[in-house]
């Protein structure tokens, strides 16, 4: 019998958001990394108020270990400082303005996003705003622009995975689900051993019918994780899988 659309999205994985790189707690731990940033960046403003590449890096960091008020604090005063030609400074700003404003006020997040991917820097630097704001979009709901915005990654820089992992999620849940496959099947051209990716492809089988291949995708999801020793993770999607297609049947 077919199950409801409620019922598959159980074994759906989340959108993910682009972090900026080397802030995240298992870099920071190693090499006491945090520590060493902070001193740092707060003695270049002990001697540069207000600088705007300070207040970008110890504003991200700040907001990324949680400490939000100052994290702001410090974001809103180097965006204050900055100069109009600082376009890699701004950009980092606003990127992080968006982080740190996504879980509580989406409509500002959304607003810094928008105008980070108004500096005009390469498609490089700008795709973290980028994969950020269409997988915000998703989350608000805005399907057709979320499209747009995370299809941009995909054309302009193919070789991220992440771009169809999210263009996966959104073009599933505007019940294109063709058009998802084939977004999981370009991610998994670029990591095949992604067991999210061979999860939300599952998902996406199982909506358009295609019960046999979803088997086979959810057993390689469960496969890889227990690779990856996440045993809870392949437990948990055994039993959410389970519950939709026979595992047992493979």
């Amino acid at each position: 019998m077919l199950k409801s659309e409620s019922q598959w999205r159980v074994v759906d994985c989340a959108e993910p958001a682009l972090f900026h790189t080397g802030y995240r707690p298992e870099e920071l731990i190693a090499g006491n990394k945090a520590n060493r940033l902070r001193e740092a960046m707060e003695a270049e403003l002990a001697s540069k108020p207000g600088d705007p590449y300070a207040c970008a890096k110890l504003g991200g960091l700040e907001v990324d270990q949680g400490n939000t008020t100052r994290g702001l604090a410090l974001l809103e005063m180097g965006l204050e400082h900055c100069q109009s030609d600082q376009h890699r400074e701004r950009y980092e700003l606003l990127l992080h303005l968006g982080i740190a404003n996504s879980s509580n006020k989406p409509e500002e997040a959304e607003r810094y996003y928008r105008l980070a991917l108004e500096e005009p820097l390469s498609p490089q630097v700008l795709v973290g705003a980028r994969l950020n704001l269409g997988a915000l979009l998703l989350r608000l709901n805005k399907l057709a622009e979320a499209t747009e915005v995370t299809s941009a990654v995909t054309r302009q820089l193919p070789e991220v995975m992440l771009g169809w992992y999210n263009l996966g999620l959104i073009q599933r849940k505007a019940g294109d689900i063709g058009g998802a496959i084939e977004a999981y099947q370009s991610g998994l051209q670029l990591d095949p051993n992604s067991p999210e990716l061979h999860q939300n492809l599952g998902a996406a089988q199982l909506a358009g019918g295609n019960f046999e291949a979803a088997r086979s995708s959810f057993l390689m999801a469960i496969g890889l994780l227990l690779q990856q020793n996440r045993k809870d993770d392949a437990e948990a999607l055994a039993r959410s899988a389970g519950e939709l297609v026979n595992l047992n049947a493979a």
